[in-house]
């Protein structure tokens, strides 16, 4: 009999049908069930999965850029920076060198399918700098992708949280993928990353992720007298695999070395 045959077919078998008329349907029905077993216990692709080592995956014949176990977005991140205006706490006197090193970093993933660790490919890193002068160089370490500058100029008494505020928007929404910012050359845009806006009262800075992922905290390098940091939406990942899903932070290992996908 066929491994897939229905109980109706197999009683229009001649021999079958002799059986039912012999002996009766439920000694045709009986051997119905036996036949299905038969087949079922032979059947070529559970003894291959029964003959596999323990814990083996066969991911053989799976697609190009493919995996039974991989990460993907499941919602995006906001993060707020909030300063105090003017810009008194936290300075003496009038801004001086030591400005140009302070700095607000976010990342952001780019959407692109990523089998590096910690996913090192899609995971891109910006830094928005303060400086004193917008001729002002920094020394960029070499895991920030995107440099973005607000220049100030006078006084912490004088000088409004709002011109540096709405700089870093402007430069975050605008700036192009070949703009040099501190004498740093972006190679990407950052609005295909993020997306950034300012509150009325313009002291508060707030960035969204534009694809969905869990990303690094943001991370400042300012005083904190002179400001707050509030992640108000955290980005998370759906961990899918061959037992199921799950939605939690997949920027940790050991999962930030599966595949991650948009």
């Amino acid at each position: 009999m066929k491994y897939f045959q229905t109980w109706q077919d197999f009683m229009r078998d001649p021999a079958n049908k002799a059986l039912k008329e012999s002996k009766g349907i439920h000694a045709c029905k009986q051997k119905f069930i036996q036949e299905q077993n038969r087949l079922q216990w032979n059947d070529p692709m559970i003894i291959q999965e029964a003959a596999q080592d323990a814990g083996v995956v066969n991911n053989a014949n799976a697609a190009a850029g493919g995996s039974n176990d991989f990460i993907t977005g499941h919602s995006t991140e906001t993060s707020t920076f909030s300063w105090a205006n003017p810009l008194t706490e936290g300075w003496t006197g009038s801004f001086g060198a030591g400005v140009n090193g302070n700095y607000i970093e976010f990342e952001g993933y780019n959407g692109a399918t990523d089998f590096s660790r910690d996913h090192i490919n899609s995971m891109k890193v910006m830094r928005c700098y303060m400086s004193t002068s917008s001729l002002a160089t920094f020394t960029v370490p070499q895991h920030v992708d995107i440099v973005c500058t607000a220049s100030v100029d006078g006084t912490a008494a004088t000088v409004p949280t709002a011109s540096i505020i709405e700089a870093w928007r402007d430069n975050i929404n605008n700036m192009s993928s070949t703009s040099i910012q501190g004498g740093f050359t972006n190679t990407i845009a950052p609005n295909t990353l993020f997306t950034s806006s300012v509150s009325t009262n313009t002291i508060t800075l707030t960035v969204t992720t534009n694809n969905k992922s869990a990303v690094k905290d943001i991370s400042t390098n300012i005083a904190s007298a002179t400001g707050s940091v509030t992640t108000t939406a955290f980005g998370k990942d759906t961990f899918f695999s061959e037992q199921g899903a799950q939605i939690f932070n997949g920027d940790v290992g050991p999962y930030n070395a599966l595949p991650r996908k948009q």
